[in-house]
């Protein structure tokens, strides 16, 4: 009767493993009664199997009984009912002895833990989804032993925060993170009750040893089989800089409240009643600021249904979003909203920005009917547009897009892969590249190819994409491009590639260099120039590669800049060429890809810049050794460039005193409205000639200038180049002169021979009647006489190697300048002549 009365189900057996009885808990669970079961085999009224393998089990009767003692079953056990239920089991069998002593029978007692096993598995997965959350949580959050502030366990938020690796930082406490002394930390654990969490202030260091202002939520969980301390660890340290600031600066918050071109409303985030309100947001309502005043801001112009405010109810930190406001005449004006918890006078508050965007909202319609109209443009264009989602490998076609590739919106798949197998063999390998490389940002798309319909016929088509990447990663995004047919104007470019010999004689007449080459880079061709100035024949320059006609220091270099050049990154390469001899040639050189011949090939021209460096080696020895002050100045800050050492010299400067800063700086003119003569006449004419001013030296002198300028280019940089003639002696000069012009005059009288001079400070030019007898011309045929009169009737072979001697001469190089050249007589022939003079 005992055992009938029990909670666990009992079978008891004979010493031969018979059923004897059930009680009602047995029965119950094995589907038997007593009457059904008494006198059968244990086995066959008591199934067990394995919960997870499902193979039979034996009941652990004829192991008691054979061994005589106390057998359990193993964990995962699973009872089978006689009507197919099935029951989780935990059960132990234990002998029966007579009076003897002997081994009489067994009784078997068992019990249903399904409803436990069930349990057991919910409270792992609930410890498994803690487990989840707690490491893939953005928010800093930690495990503590609360009985020595041990850290258990920290997610990877907590790992950046702190900055220490994750094992340092589990082998730490809370103690070594926190500024307080570890009593006063422990102390706070200790108040932290079972029922109810605390929040605290504290201020952590970082293992950069900086300090945050932090807030932690700490409360103590059951976590596995102990009570741990779970602590959210927040970064408050901006939120209290603000709060200070706000606090120390409240009367610019007023001012800047009632000053803002933005609505700005002060809400209490409990009642969520408006306190504040600006005259920028009255006047967007419509009415008087008390119809504002004390109202819910919810009643007003929050969207969200009661209860559910994004900031107070949601725990968003910012709200940002568009919507429209409710007018106190019933209009609704569209406008963006941002809500923001802040602190004013030690209490929170929510900080609501309203921007009336109605002009926005209308530009952004007048936006969709461009879209529309664009549309419509690429429509009649027969310009076909496209997306591609990267991540999803998915590309998006239009109508015209199909008709580009000549199938139905059935036959399009939409793949990436599909799109290749449309384009012709030869153009799959570079085209995927050509995307790859866009898509790695290494250049951009901008190529064509050709499609093959599914009739067989080629087109060529021209595409151009765009990619889009995300901002924070820089990963690419989407791809958006346009496709149009270029089949017509292609057979016309082939036609013409193809023709070799029109551009073999095209080639060869233009004094540029041009190579043509594999594109691997060996020369196929070479053009008169290339063998001309570089000095190699046809033969030799065939089967070289372009890079050997650069010095051999600078091919790794000229390999680079090419291969810039072909991803589009660069339009030249300033480095030289070298001649057979060695000697080196400077030009600028382009490529570019091509066909010759009907295969693909390199175009190489180089421009020969030899003419333009001489001019610029002349105008920088014009420039260094001119006697005259000359300055070039930065536009439009008017910084002074670069300075000749005459300017230095006369004013009695040093260079790192003049670069870099201007004349209002060096204090140089001491007559401002001269200045701004000349200023005014800059900004009018762009050149301003001979106008005399005074200069200061750097010591207080002032001297006298004659001052001309002009405003050039160069490089896409305006420069003013100023020329300054020091006249201060003018007139004792001038006099000088004509005194030794006289004399001069009246000693060459007899001699017959044509004389000239020449003033470098004033310009002034003068001839006598010989010298234009020698042209064929009297003087009053030459009037007006300049520099140009000379230049004008020397032979252009000889004026170049006339003014290099001059300038040679104007650096001291010979004490005389001396030429022989020739000048051009008036009826047509050629006069030598012998040139000599010298500066005095």
């Amino acid at each position: 009767a005992a055992l009938r009365s029990i909670g666990d189900g009992v079978i008891s057996c004979t010493a031969d493993g018979t059923v004897v009885s059930l009680n009602a808990v047995a029965e119950e669970l094995t589907g038997w009664t007593t009457a059904e079961a008494g006198g059968r085999a244990v086995e066959e009224v008591f199934r067990i199997v394995h919960a997870q393998t499902r193979q039979a089990i034996a009941p652990p009767v004829g192991r008691a009984l054979r061994e005589d003692r106390v057998v359990g079953l193993a964990n995962h056990t699973v009872l089978l009912g006689r009507g197919g239920d099935e029951h989780d089991i935990a059960d132990s069998c234990a002998p029966i002895h007579d009076v003897a002593g002997v081994v009489a029978g067994a009784v078997l007692v068992f019990r249903d833990v399904t409803e436990e096993r069930r349990q057991r598995e919910r409270l792992r997965a609930s410890e498994l989804s803690y487990r989840n959350q707690f490491d893939l949580s953005s928010v800093v959050m930690l495990l503590v032993d609360p009985a020595d502030g041990r850290i258990l366990d920290a997610n990877a938020a907590a790992v950046d925060f702190y900055g220490y690796p994750r094992g340092q930082l589990m082998a730490m406490a809370v103690t070594d993170l926190n500024l307080l002394p570890a009593a006063e930390v422990r102390q706070a654990m200790a108040a932290i009750s079972p029922e109810r969490g605390q929040r605290f202030q504290f201020q952590h260091r970082l293992a950069d040893g900086s300090v945050r202002e932090v807030e932690v939520s700490s409360s103590l969980i059951q976590f596995g089989d102990r009570t741990v301390l779970h602590s959210i660890v927040f970064d408050t340290t901006e939120r209290k800089r603000t709060q200070e600031a706000l606090r120390r600066s409240d009367d610019q918050q007023r001012a800047l409240l009632e000053n803002l071109p933005v609505g700005v409303l002060i809400v209490d985030p409990a009642s969520r009643v408006i306190e504040r309100a600006n005259d920028y947001v009255v006047a967007l309502f419509g009415a008087p600021a008390d119809r504002l005043l004390g109202r819910r801001c919810h009643a007003l112009l929050c969207p969200a249904d009661e209860g559910a405010c994004p900031v107070c109810d949601l725990g968003q930190a910012v709200d940002r979003m568009g919507q429209e406001m409710l007018r106190a005449d019933g209009s609704r004006l569209p406008v963006l909203k941002t809500v923001t918890r802040i602190v004013l006078g030690g209490q929170e508050k929510l900080l609501e920005c309203l921007v009336d965007v109605s002009e926005r909202v209308r530009a952004e319609t007048a936006l969709v009917e461009v879209a529309d109209r664009l549309k419509l443009a690429a429509e009649a264009g027969s310009v076909g547009i496209w997306d591609y989602d990267v991540a999803a490998n998915r590309l998006i076609w239009d109508d015209l897009m199909l008709r580009l590739y000549g199938i139905s919106r059935e036959e399009f798949v939409g793949a990436y892969d599909s799109w290749l197998e449309r384009l012709h063999p030869d153009d799959r390998t570079r085209c995927d590249m050509e995307i790859q490389m866009a898509l790695a940002g290494e250049k951009g798309f901008n190529t064509e190819f050709r499609v093959v319909w599914p009739d067989g016929s080629v087109h060529t088509i021209r595409a151009l994409a765009r990619v889009q990447r995300d901002p924070a990663s820089g990963r690419p995004r989407q791809v958006t491009g346009t496709n149009w047919d270029i089949t017509a104007q292609k057979q016309t470019e082939q036609a013409l590639r193809e023709s070799e010999a029109n551009f073999r004689a095209f080639f060869e007449s233009v004094t540029d260099m041009i190579l043509v080459g594999t594109p691997q880079g060996r020369v196929l061709f070479a053009n008169a120039s290339v063998t001309r100035k570089l000095g190699y024949s046809q033969e030799e320059l065939t089967g070289m590669h372009i890079l050997d006609v650069h010095p051999a220091d600078c091919r790794p270099e000229a390999e680079a800049i090419f291969a810039a050049m072909f991803r589009g990154e660069r339009e030249t390469c300033p480095l030289p060429l070298a001649r057979k001899d060695g000697s080196l040639l400077p030009v600028e050189t382009r490529v570019w890809f091509g066909r010759w011949n009907g295969a693909d090939c390199v175009f190489g021209l180089a421009k020969d810049l030899t003419a333009e460096q001489e001019a610029k080696q002349r105008f920088e020895r014009l420039f260094r050794s001119n006697p005259s002050l000359l300055a070039l100045s930065v536009l439009p800050d008017r910084q002074f460039a670069d300075v000749n050492d005459s300017f230095l010299k006369a004013l009695g400067y040093c260079r790192d005193e003049v670069l870099g800063r201007t004349a209002a700086e060096l204090n140089l003119f001491p007559c401002p409205d001269q200045q701004a003569a000349v200023l005014e006449e800059l900004s009018r004419t762009g050149r301003v000639d001979d106008r005399e001013m005074q200069v200061r030296r750097k010591d207080g002198e002032l001297l006298d200038g004659l001052f001309s300028g002009e405003v050039i280019s160069s490089q896409g940089q305006q420069y003013l180049l100023t020329v300054m003639v020091d006249i201060t002696r003018r007139k004792v000069a001038e006099q000088k002169l004509a005194s030794e012009r006289e004399m001069l005059e009246n000693v060459i009288e007899g001699t017959h021979a044509g004389t000239w001079g020449w003033n470098i400070q004033t310009g002034e030019t003068v001839f006598n009647e010989t010298w234009a007898q020698i042209v064929g011309h009297t003087l009053a045929d030459l009037a007006p006489i300049s520099v140009k009169t000379w230049e004008l009737f020397t032979h252009p072979d000889d004026l170049r190697r006339s003014a290099d001697l001059l300038e040679r001469h104007f650096a001291g190089e010979f004490p005389y300048y001396e030429c022989e050249c020739r000048m051009k007589h008036r009826d047509g022939h050629w006069v030598w002549v012998h040139d000599r003079g010298r500066v005095i």
